[in-house]
């Protein structure tokens, strides 16, 4: 299937004539080209005449689509917060002022726990303490509003849908209930920086052909989507501030759980459509 995004220009910017005449089309995962489709169309292109570009997609854009679960799926900001001086305290790293979490949340992880003062030796077992004190918790522990919507409406329209995270199964099966039968691929346990590995795994068992795209909240999650070969899109409610994601240039930034059905369900995006407006990302 050949996709085409045509538009007319004139001398007061794409903008202002894609409110009265645009209509385009613009599939999930082009990446670069999307970015400089998308800021064209809101408005940072000047100049007259008509442009008409081609890109080629197969069927949907994705035939796989593999979640992070903490900060993409689950809301477990919260419960990091209440729980992580305490870890502090245990494996003896510097505790974190409230006040400063903001500024923490536009940190990459490896420059966090640089930040911290945290050995990486010690890495293993603190990921295992917070698994176990994730399980004691774990009633505390919700999706996100929106998510099993979203998660129907992805396994009703054909997608395979996997999980790869640093969680362990047995936590994030809980907290998706029902919703876990809809994965068809788990892959977790994943150390810090090991989900690469994971993701490749992911992506031959599943027998995935064509484009692949990994939703997660971290910048450790798109170095990892990076490194396996498959897009990534980033979700603006986690644990790294939007503006942080966006400045790596993912392949999509959602700013809520309904855009990414919207986005991913359909080779078609009109200009007035939701998903388009964060679709490739970044804000303007």
């Amino acid at each position: 299937m050949t996709a085409w995004i045509e538009g007319r220009i004139d001398g007061f910017g794409v903008e202002a004539v894609a409110r009265a005449h645009w209509q385009f089309r613009l599939p999930v995962g082009l990446g670069g080209a999307g970015m400089a489709i998308a800021d064209f169309v809101r408005g940072r292109g000047r100049g007259n005449g008509f442009f008409r570009t081609r890109f080629c997609v197969m069927g949907k854009p994705y035939g796989l689509v593999i979640f992070d679960f903490d900060g993409t799926l689950a809301d477990t900001f919260p419960w990091f917060c209440s729980v992580i001086n305490g870890v502090a305290r245990r494996y003896r790293f510097r505790h974190i002022d409230p006040a400063e979490t903001e500024a923490l949340r536009g940190l990459s992880a490896r420059a966090l726990i640089r930040e911290l003062g945290v050995p990486a030796w010690k890495l293993p077992f603190i990921t295992r303490h917070m698994h176990g004190l994730a399980a004691r918790d774990i009633e505390t522990i919700s999706l996100f509003p929106g998510i099993r919507d979203m998660l129907r409406d992805l396994d009703e329209d054909g997608i395979i849908l996997a999980i790869v995270s640093s969680n362990s199964e047995a936590n994030i099966r809980h907290v998706l209930g029902p919703c876990a039968a809809r994965f068809r691929h788990y892959a977790c346990g994943a150390s810090m920086f090991g989900k690469t590995k994971r993701l490749t795994a992911v992506m031959r068992k599943a027998g995935a052909r064509g484009s692949v795209i990994y939703i997660g909240d971290e910048l450790r999650d798109h170095d990892a989507a990076r490194a396996a070969g498959c897009n990534f899109g980033a979700v603006s409610w986690g644990y790294t501030r939007s503006d942080a994601l966006a400045a790596g240039r993912p392949d999509a930034l959602f700013e809520h759980p309904g855009h990414v059905a919207e986005a991913i369900c359909s080779t078609e995006l009109r200009g007035s459509h939701p998903a388009a407006s964060i679709l490739y990302g970044s804000s303007s």
